[in-house]
């Protein structure tokens, strides 16, 4: 059944919580708690994430994604041998979101447009919770730093 999402309807949430700062091991200092939900619930939770990292890798992504990829793999600048802690892959005409410490590589399929405004809510939710932390996020962002 074909739908305006081009027949991908999953839904997927990229929730962030618990930001902390934790010393140089994170972008900033500062991690928290990501969990990755789709239409049957919770698909992961990671925790000590470097959220202000994360979100800067989705900004990028964000800035010049377009139907035909590319693909978004979230690799922590700290830890490079765990690729894919959250990863989007093209999958025509959907998008698969998923992290490599899913259990039973269970994925939500969705539409780029779901992809894009996860993403973007999680940007967003990231810029109000470092706030108070004195971070200026959209500033930030911008910097050509990785």
């Amino acid at each position: 059944m074909a739908d305006a999402s081009g027949g991908c309807p999953g839904l997927v949430r990229l929730e962030v919580a618990d930001p902390q700062r934790r010393g140089p091991q994170a972008l900033l200092g500062i991690v928290g708690r990501v969990e990755v939900h789709g239409d049957d619930g919770r698909l992961v939770t990671l925790r000590d994430i470097p959220i202000v990292e994360l979100a800067k890798q989705l900004d990028r992504w964000l800035i010049g994604i377009t139907p035909d990829g590319p693909d978004f793999v979230y690799t922590s600048l700290g830890d490079p041998d765990v690729p894919g802690l959250v990863y989007f892959y093209r999958a025509p005409p959907c998008w698969r979101v998923g992290s490599v410490r899913a259990e039973e590589d269970r994925e939500v399929v969705t539409s780029l447009r779901g992809v894009a405004a996860a993403a973007g809510d999680f940007v967003a939710d990231v810029d109000r919770l470092v706030r108070p932390l004195g971070v200026d996020l959209p500033r930030f962002l911008r910097e050509r730093s990785p």
